[in-house]
């Protein structure tokens, strides 16, 4: 899977390409709508938005590192570099995040040792739901070293829906997951990023 990352000068949605996220592989008896956007902001850094369409999303957690997978939750898995380190970065409808950084499932840092956690921005209307975060620059560099985001450079990364605990279950992601049981730390399997 391919997403193309805009470049722009603000963050302005509508110039975001749609990742789709549409593949529910282990269950698929609720398909909420969902999707994201990635922007590329020079001097700024590296944008996400998501969106469902949920009236009425779970919403139990409220801290941050509360485990929001339980909720209605919307998930940005990503990295610099394949099979490498990556970021896992889990939002509820509240603004509840747990995010954190390393290799593997078992091998992780909570972001909050390495940076501030970003600010998440929360909205809804229409039946809509949506969360918004900012990765900067210095942010990206301090989580995986030095890098340089420019055009054509490929990150790698995923988009989740999931539910632990909602009413039905479910897991929904942009880039299919070929594991036999719900697991979203499988980055073999992200899709490339790139910013264009």
């Amino acid at each position: 899977m391919r997403y193309n990352i805009k470049t722009t000068a603000t963050t302005d949605w509508n110039a975001a390409e749609t990742a789709c996220i549409s593949n529910y592989v282990w269950d698929d008896s609720y398909k909420p709508e969902a999707y994201a956007g990635l922007l590329y902001i020079p001097d700024r850094g590296l944008a996400v938005r998501m969106c469902c369409r949920e009236s009425n999303p779970r919403t139990v957690y409220t801290e941050f590192y509360d485990p929001v997978y339980r909720d209605s939750c919307l998930e940005f898995f990503f990295s610099v570099e394949k099979n490498g380190r990556y970021v896992n970065c889990e939002m509820n409808s509240a603004g509840a995040a747990l995010i954190a950084a390393g290799d593997s499932r078992n091998n992780r840092i909570r972001i909050d040792e390495i940076i501030l956690p970003p600010k998440i921005k929360t909205g809804s209307r229409d039946g809509v739901w949506w969360v918004e975060t900012l990765f900067t620059l210095d942010d990206l560099a301090r989580i995986f070293g030095e890098i340089k985001l420019s055009e054509d450079i490929v990150l790698y990364g995923n988009f989740y829906k999931c539910g632990d605990d909602c009413e039905i279950p479910h897991h929904g992601m942009w880039s299919p997951v070929g594991a036999a049981e719900p697991d979203f730390h499988r980055p073999e399997y992200f899709g490339e990023l790139v910013i264009v």
